[in-house]
């Protein structure tokens, strides 16, 4: 889900690897929510953009009500009020949901630093309001590089999507992390079957009806899915220590240089007044020196003076 014209539709297409989602310009491609077809053991369904003609924000929440989780896409260089009021109604109707960045604007394409500041800046605006997407694996919002795909000319009918100077890489599409997230990860991360079990588990709690007689397969089913959260976290943990001892060496550093500058600066405030102590000196050397210059030309000055003086006596 998302607005018209954010890339829903070549998502899907890549995702399934065949062109089966009509691709377009202008205000809605897609007229309807249809099945396109399954993956993962999921439904997949493409729909219309909203702010559109044919849906609000506030019916594509109804229909988001219908489904067991949302895949929210959007481009552009900013996440705009009204599709962060639409994710902070999907929050409130407990529907949860992933967020895709679709890197498909000149502006980002070879970018990276600033498609990373615009995903940093979707991931602060709904940290502020208390928003919280199911991260699709290692990925709080995965990046989509539509560019990157080998195939996407055909994917979209669209060559202007042909990869230009890119060497096409489906692991730098971000399109492999999808696959995994609907199907099974080759790691120990998450996908999205583990994370709907949670949270039904979840809200079988805060709806006190937790049913006691839970069966053993299902507790191994929890407990897997509960250790493969504890072991991303602990990744994730490891990741920031490493982070965290990376920063520490260069605030060391910054501070042998701060002190190595600050040592610098007082050796050159020293030299500077020892120069100027010596010019000073120099200064009164050269004055008494002019004074006893003239003091001795006054003086042979009268003796000359006394000499011629006498001469014409």
């Amino acid at each position: 889900m998302g607005e018209y014209q954010e890339g829903k539709s070549l998502i899907i297409n890549c995702l399934f690897n065949k062109y089966i989602c009509k691709i377009g310009k202008g205000l809605e491609t897609t007229k309807e929510i249809y099945c396109v077809g399954s993956y993962g053991g999921f439904d997949i369904y493409d729909s219309m953009g909203f702010c559109g003609d044919l849906m609000s924000p506030s019916d594509a929440l109804e229909k988001a009500k219908g489904f067991d989780s949302v895949i929210f896409v959007c481009k552009g260089s900013d996440l705009k009020n009204y599709k962060l009021e639409f994710l902070k109604n999907l929050v409130n109707e407990e529907i949860p949901f992933s967020i895709i960045f679709n890197v498909n604007s000149d502006k980002c394409k070879d970018d990276e630093s600033e498609t990373e500041n615009i995903v940093c800046s979707i991931i602060e605006r709904c940290n502020d309001c208390g928003i919280s997407p199911i991260p699709i694996l290692d990925k709080e919002i995965l990046c989509f590089r539509p560019h990157y795909m080998p195939n996407i000319d055909k994917l979209s009918r669209n060559k202007r999507f042909a990869p230009n100077d890119i060497t096409p890489s489906l692991e730098e599409s971000g399109i492999l992390h999808l696959r995994e997230f609907f199907g099974k990860p080759k790691n120990a991360s998450l996908n999205l079957s583990d994370y709907l079990s949670i949270f039904i588990e979840i809200r079988k709690y805060s709806n006190g009806i937790w049913d006691d007689h839970i069966t053993e397969e299902e507790c191994l089913f929890e407990r897997r899915a509960i250790s493969k959260r504890i072991k991303n976290v602990e990744n994730r943990m490891s990741d920031l220590q490493k982070k965290i001892s990376e920063m520490e060496k260069n605030l060391r550093r910054l501070k042998s240089l701060e002190t190595k500058l600050n040592e610098l600066e007082t050796m050159g405030s020293e030299t500077l007044d020892s120069i100027r102590e010596r010019l000073s000196k120099i200064e009164a050397q050269r004055e008494e020196s002019m004074k006893k210059i003239i003091e001795f030309l006054n003086e042979k000055f009268l003796e000359i003076n006394k000499k011629i003086t006498g001469a014409k006596r």
